[in-house]
């Protein structure tokens, strides 16, 4: 696996039934757990108690890594 810079290539745009996650690199930090959608990388927030879970978009994302499902052996 190798980080993909994004000024050469962003990830498709999902169907309602996709669900990719990667990790980005960003203001001098990784995000792990990333979904790409609506033209843009996005962490999952989640409220452990279920009231205010919900999607932040990542600004400044210059790098993005696919992650790879496990292999079931």
């Amino acid at each position: 696996m190798e980080w993909i810079n994004v000024e050469d290539k962003i990830p498709c745009e999902p169907n309602r039934f996709e669900n990719e996650w990667f990790d980005v690199w960003h203001d001098g930090e990784r995000s792990a757990d990333v979904t790409y959608f609506k033209g843009g990388f996005h962490n999952f927030i989640e409220d452990h108690q279920g009231d205010f879970s919900h999607f932040e978009k990542i600004d400044n994302a210059t790098h993005w890594l696919i992650l790879e499902p496990p292999k079931v052996t």
